[in-house]
């Protein structure tokens, strides 16, 4: 990482209430298909909002995240933080598992050579993973490895978790929902645990000959990317 920090303050507050909203959304579209999880770890946390939902939800919680997290924002608890490097260092919670790790528009801030590492981490903390990544051309502060969903996928299947994307249809057009978690989210199961979700099981069991489309644009972020280029196009004719 550079020398000077670029998750500040103003990277936060750009940031904690449209991700706070969309989680709010997005949190009961999950409990459709597992039940409400008792324990939640999520592994590049931020300012904790993704978890307050959860905890309103009744969950016990833990966020992982670097010493630059204003501490002071946080919508969790202090004690509920752990602070790591998740770029040089494995994420370690003495061996407890949780109900349910998510991690959401975390693992394009680490470098490609920590990929795998990382999803092993993930997996490592439960039979069921949250997950959502940056693809290429998003966009971001310190984006250092935007990457299509299926190259997760793959690191996912290397530790036996299969993927299931039953969220992003029922949040695709919720327009308060940000559009990187309706583009990018996707839920990864162990695959010898899938007969403890039932719901989820006959998702997988009913699409698992399907061709899976997970590399998907959103209208909307490809709309963005689009008037970004053509304004800058305007600006260098001028």
């Amino acid at each position: 990482m550079a020398d000077q920090n670029p998750y500040d303050e103003n990277f936060y507050r750009a940031q904690k209430d449209g991700s706070y909203r969309s989680a709010e959304l997005t949190i009961p579209m999950l409990f459709k298909w597992l039940p409400k999880p008792r324990t939640v770890v999520d592994v590049g946390c931020g300012l904790g909002t993704w978890l307050s939902v959860f905890k309103r939800h009744g969950a016990e919680v833990l966020g992982v995240d670097g010493a630059y997290v204003k501490k002071d924002m946080l919508y969790i608890k202090k004690e509920e933080f752990l602070e790591a490097d998740l770029e040089n260092e494995s994420v370690s919670t003495d061996g407890e598992r949780f109900d349910l790790a998510v991690s959401l528009e975390v693992a394009e801030h680490l470098s490609a050579k920590r990929a795998p590492t990382f999803i092993r981490d993930l997996t490592s903390l439960s039979n069921v993973v949250f997950f959502s990544a940056a693809v290429p051309m998003q966009g971001g502060t310190n984006h250092i490895n935007e990457q299509w969903q299926s190259y997760w996928a793959k690191y996912f299947a290397d530790e036996n978790y299969v993927c299931i994307d039953c969220i992003r249809p029922q949040i695709w057009d919720i327009k308060e929902i940000k559009v990187e978690y309706k583009q990018n989210i996707l839920l990864y199961v162990k695959e010898s645990a899938l007969g403890s979700y039932p719901r989820l099981l006959d998702f997988y069991l009913s699409r698992r000959h399907d061709k899976q489309l997970l590399d998907t644009i959103h209208p909307d972020n490809w709309l963005g990317v689009v008037y970004y280029l053509h304004d800058m196009m305007r600006k260098l004719r001028n």
